[in-house]
């Protein structure tokens, strides 16, 4: 009875076996079905379907969607509608307390003569002040020569035509030195001309894209994607050129004749 047993466990054992190995083949055999290489070099179980987007094919489907892409530039422009001058006092004295009042009294000057010609406080304001030691170097050596203080401010104007006349008054009444002049656009100019900049840029790349389409014959089926290439370009200030010559008594200044805002898009259409 025992030598029964033992045969008849035997052979369950070895139809069990037969059974795992052909289970195992079938696995094998079915693997490739389910893993697929990710984008990442990784491996892992999922469905073959790996399209992401409309414009990427399915390796089901093999859907092709055929594209253009365009690149469309606008520009915006305005005539300068601010001016910024910097205007500095700068005083050198043997003491802090010397350069510094010295300074002080220059810049009060400047800013009375400003606002006697009619320039309002609101649109004056400092930009820059230091108050440092200064050393000249002579056979190597290191020589205190003294203190030297800067007193910057920055003037805003929407008369444009004043700027030569305001130079001249601060330069008579105590300023030494003009740091900038800058023309610049009012801030809600600046919004309307990014829309504006946009919108030409958008309308450059469709003018494009059915130009090319019409002369290869082929049919557009409209923009799937639309990016704005690296921001906004703006071009909303210059800095002023002034002639080497002086016909009046007031300093001859020529603003540009524009300012101008630029915006670059990139389009891809769908055609068929």
């Amino acid at each position: 009875m025992s030598s029964i047993s033992t045969e008849w466990i035997g052979k369950v054992a070895l139809i069990l076996c037969i059974l795992a190995v052909i289970m195992f083949a079938a696995n094998i055999a079915l693997i490739p079905k389910y893993i697929v290489k990710n984008t990442y070099g990784t491996y892992g179980t999922r469905e073959l379907r790996i399209a992401t987007s409309k414009n990427i094919c399915t390796t089901n489907e093999e859907v092709n969607v055929k594209t253009i892409r365009v690149v469309g530039v606008g520009k915006a422009t305005s005539k300068p509608e601010l001016v910024k001058i910097r205007i500095s006092v700068v005083t050198r004295a043997d003491e802090a307390a010397s350069a510094q009042e010295s300074a002080s009294e220059k810049m009060s000057n400047v800013i009375r003569a400003l606002t006697n010609y009619g320039i309002k406080e609101d649109q004056i304001k400092t930009v820059f002040y230091s108050l440092r030691p200064v050393y000249e170097y002579e056979r190597g050596k290191q020589i205190f020569v003294g203190y030297e203080c800067v007193n910057t401010i920055e003037v805003e104007l929407e008369e444009i035509d004043k700027v030569g006349k305001v130079i001249d008054l601060a330069v008579a009444n105590g300023a030494n030195r003009v740091d900038s002049l800058i023309f610049t656009l009012k801030s809600e100019t600046i919004e309307k001309l990014k829309s504006e900049a946009l919108k030409k840029a958008v309308e450059d790349a469709r003018s494009k894209a059915e130009a090319v389409a019409q002369a290869a014959s082929i049919e557009l089926l409209g923009p799937i994607s639309i990016s704005v290439e690296s921001g906004i370009v703006y071009r909303v200030s210059e800095t002023v050129t002034i002639p080497m010559y002086k016909e009046t008594s007031t300093t001859p200044i020529i603003p540009p004749e524009e300012l101008s805002i630029t915006a670059t898009v990139t389009i891809i259409y769908e055609f068929k």
